[in-house]
């Protein structure tokens, strides 16, 4: 599992987590540390770590409309989409 990562080091990628609204979008850049290898093999990250970084709380994401979460590697100007999630996940992650 730590080949993957180790690989995707080796590519000069980068990730980001793109939330796409109906009345905004935002890109928020996911650091290195915060990737981890998921239960399928597959490359993720904790959707709970990067809103905490990046300080956005459950009126950014009513406001913003989200309907999309896509997690991106982007290397030499390519996209590519890695994971998608649920976006009623987001709603989970902030009842607190």
């Amino acid at each position: 599992m730590e080949k993957k990562l180790e690989l995707l080091k080796q590519r000069n990628s980068t990730m980001t987590c793109v939330f796409t609204g109906s009345k905004k979008i935002v890109t928020l850049v996911v650091e290195e540390n915060d990737l981890v290898i998921n239960a399928d093999e597959n490359i993720d990250c904790s959707l709970e770590t990067i809103l905490r970084k990046n300080r956005v709380g459950k009126d950014n994401i009513h406001e913003w409309g989200i309907e999309n979460i896509q997690l991106i590697e982007v290397s030499q100007g390519t996209e590519k989409i890695l994971h998608q999630y649920d976006p009623k996940t987001i709603s989970n992650l902030l009842q607190f």
